[in-house]
């Protein structure tokens, strides 16, 4: 893992905007899921790798290799179906869910004696910025909730300098804003795609 092809990981965002982003992950992965369902798209492997717990979701590169009719079936099937803001509540509600938005850490810090002492973050009390990343990095890159701790934790340490940080763009060093680095998307012509790089590989470093 290279630590300098990391990017600034600083609070950019409102509270709203980021929670937003959370619901968005899980309201997508729930439409994809739906989707691949209905039209039986989920290879046994997939399926194998879901029910022993070694995936939680579905991702758009586990249809990457469909052929062109079947893209753009699972595209017409996805975009027929709708959440309601009653099932999303129920998908940011469960425990799982929970787990995620409440990860804690302890940091030492120094109080106004000068003294150290260790203060406990809550990632949905103190540092919602993060939280689309940290439920991108559970549902979609399979982190585990120890490694999440672990690198909760030393986001806090290191953040100070994590805002001179660059990372790799088409062979160009270049600052970009770390909420930008998760994209998972659906061209309009179903095609689907996803950054080539592991997000949650270039944040090993911190573990």
């Amino acid at each position: 893992m290279i630590f300098k092809k990391y990017n600034q990981f600083l609070d950019q965002f409102s509270i709203n905007e980021n929670l937003d982003k959370a619901k968005k992950y899980m309201k997508d992965s729930y439409i994809l899921n739906t989707a691949a369902n209905q039209l039986n798209l989920i290879d046994d492997e997939t399926k194998y790798d879901m029910s022993n717990g070694n995936k939680r979701s579905v991702t758009p590169l586990d249809f990457i290799k469909l052929d062109a009719e079947k893209k753009k079936e699972l595209g017409e099937a996805m975009r027929a179906i709708t959440v309601s803001e009653e099932q999303l509540r129920s998908l940011i509600s469960t425990n799982e869910f929970k787990q995620v938005r409440e990860i804690k850490a302890k940091v030492p810090v120094q109080d106004v004696n000068g003294n150290t002492i260790e203060k406990e973050y809550q990632l949905d009390r103190d540092h919602m910025g993060w939280l689309g990343n940290f439920v991108y990095f559970y549902y979609y890159e399979n982190a585990s909730l120890p490694d999440l701790y672990t690198l909760y934790k030393n986001l806090i340490l290191n953040k100070d300098i994590l805002g001179n940080l660059e990372i790799s763009t088409n062979g160009k060093l270049a600052k970009k804003a770390f909420d930008n680095y998760l994209r998972t998307t659906t061209s309009t012509n179903s095609q689907f795609t996803r950054h080539s790089w592991n997000i949650f590989d270039r944040t090993c470093c911190l573990i």
